[in-house]
């Protein structure tokens, strides 16, 4: 309750939740989100894969398809429409970098003037300031609701960099959003994006361990 009182006050709160397989990380989590969602708050939630750890930003895929309402069963010129529509609204001073969200949003989307001039590292950057960007609208459409903006990342021990580079980025920008992010992994340690939220004053960490059967 604090956690979303604080965050309904601009105050992003972050929490991790760690433990061995099997020990109820999950569970816990979306019981947080639950309990959000009865504050008029909206989720969005994505994992991280054993598989999927050299694809690009994979546990961010169904966060911002969702997000952005991208539908698979268009055609793909409607689904450009829609996605220029979604960006001026939401940032409108990043509508020509569109063609950057192909891979995260599994959409073959074709390049554009701007687009095809960047580099690779040119490339990350414009996209992530438009993720987080988009992160940024969508939290302050639900302040306006009364609500917050909840994002469920789980099994982060799969993460791949570039996803990880992202969450860093967004974790950062959540000091000053009405927002809850909530991560679940088997152990943080060593994991570079763990480090990085060591040091906000908004993060904290439960670890949850077996009952000792002696204990009983």
């Amino acid at each position: 309750t604090a956690l979303l009182a604080r965050a309904s006050a601009g105050q992003g709160q972050i929490v991790t939740i760690t433990g061995d397989a099997g020990i109820g990380k999950s569970r816990l989590a979306a019981e947080v989100v639950r309990l959000a969602q009865r504050r008029n708050s909206i989720a969005y939630g994505g994992t991280g894969q054993s598989t999927g750890q050299h694809t690009p930003y994979l546990a961010w895929r169904p966060i911002f398809q969702a997000m952005l309402s991208v539908n698979p069963d268009l055609p793909l010129r409607r689904q450009i429409r829609w996605l220029e529509g979604e960006l001026e609204e939401r940032a409108p001073l990043r509508v020509d970098v569109l063609p950057l969200l192909g891979p995260l949003l599994d959409l073959p989307l074709p390049e554009n003037a701007s687009s095809v001039t960047l580099d690779a590292k040119a490339r990350k950057g414009a996209l992530e300031a438009l993720l987080v960007e988009l992160i940024e609208s969508a939290a302050h459409d639900v302040q306006a609701e009364d609500g917050v903006l909840v994002l469920l990342l789980e099994d982060l021990h799969w993460l791949d960099p570039l996803a990880a580079d992202l969450l860093i980025m967004i974790a950062r920008a959540a000091l000053r959003l009405p927002m809850l992010l909530v991560l679940t992994t088997r152990s943080s340690e060593g994991a570079a994006w763990a480090t990085a939220l060591t040091d906000l004053p908004y993060a904290m960490t439960f670890h949850l361990e077996a009952l000792d059967e002696h204990a009983l």
